[in-house]
């Protein structure tokens, strides 16, 4: 490394902290107001779908016959836990039937996870089944809305924060093109792969997972973790994560790599400073600045 001096990005104070919590926060509940629900409709209309299909196809519960699912496996799966009273997980239903997946054709697995769904039915929604008749029309559209609803929720979830990572790990790539560091397509060994002034996302580094990976013109590594939180709760889980990676690099390249966190949604006060008292250094995604003002100034150092 060049015999030049090493500069950190900003360590903010807990007024700072404050006033751009508060602002992330401002940001999270406009987005999320303009935003709208089209994922949830989305998949309510797939699930509604789906649900009909599989009681259709089991007799509305009553009549569920293994020869009939042998080649539908994916509704077991995906809608039969759904019909428990409260839902279990997709792991959570592997678990209990004893195997890692199931499999198409296999009569015993599906009689099995026939028997499972029956001893799991939500009696609240499926009356019908332990009073051992026949749905009425309101009971049969009731229960399609109301199994439908509790799927399209958890899938809506599951998507939203998926493409939010990729929402904001893509704005942080975008920032980081514009402010001309060079994008580098493949790294397998970044000490190597990477030149000052570069960048690369998702590298697995010193055995860590790294969103977007920088190496700066002083010829460190900021290693950047995106996350976003919906809630003070949530974003404890977030920081710890970002904390934990960081004392893993720190422990393999010591002072030769910084670990930041650029953040979005609503975050913990309290866990914002603890985060920085394990020298994670905090940039603010409505406000990359200080981020840009670094970047540049490690090229005049």
């Amino acid at each position: 490394m060049p015999n030049r001096k090493l500069i950190s990005p900003e360590h903010w104070a807990s007024v700072q902290l404050e006033q751009e919590r508060e602002k992330a926060i401002q940001v999270f509940v406009d987005r999320r107001l303009s935003e709208g629900d089209p994922d949830y409709l989305r998949q309510f209309a797939e699930s509604e779908r789906m649900v009909a299909e599989f009681l259709d196809l089991s007799g509305n519960l009553l009549v569920a016959k293994p020869e009939i699912f042998l080649n539908r496996v994916d509704l077991l799966e995906d809608i039969g836990r759904f019909v428990a009273g409260p839902p279990i997980s997709a792991d959570d239903f592997r678990t209990l039937l004893g195997i890692k997946k199931l499999h198409s054709g296999e009569k015993s697995e599906v009689s099995e996870a026939l028997a499972l769904i029956g001893s799991l039915i939500d009696s609240s929604r499926f009356r019908w089944v332990s009073e051992k008749r026949k749905p009425t029309k309101i009971e049969l559209q009731s229960s399609i809305v109301a199994t439908a609803s509790l799927r399209a929720v958890e899938r809506a979830r599951t998507e939203r924060r998926s493409s939010e990572k990729e929402r904001q790990e893509s704005y942080v790539a975008q920032f980081i093109r514009e402010i001309r560091l060079n994008e580098v397509e493949r790294v397998s060994h970044p000490d190597n792969d990477m030149l000052p002034g570069s960048f690369k996302r998702g590298v697995k580094f010193e055995g860590k997972q790294c969103d977007v990976l920088v190496r700066l013109y002083d010829e460190r590594f900021l290693a950047i973790e995106c996350k976003s939180s919906n809630s003070a709760v949530n974003s404890i889980k977030r920081l710890n994560d970002v904390s934990d990676k960081a004392q893993v690099w720190k422990t393999a390249r010591g002072a030769k790599v910084i670990t930041a966190g650029v953040l979005a949604g609503v975050f913990d006060l309290q866990s914002l400073e603890t985060a920085q008292e394990k020298r994670v250094f905090l940039f603010w995604e409505h406000n990359l600045k200080p981020l840009k003002s670094f970047l540049v100034a490690t090229r005049k150092a």
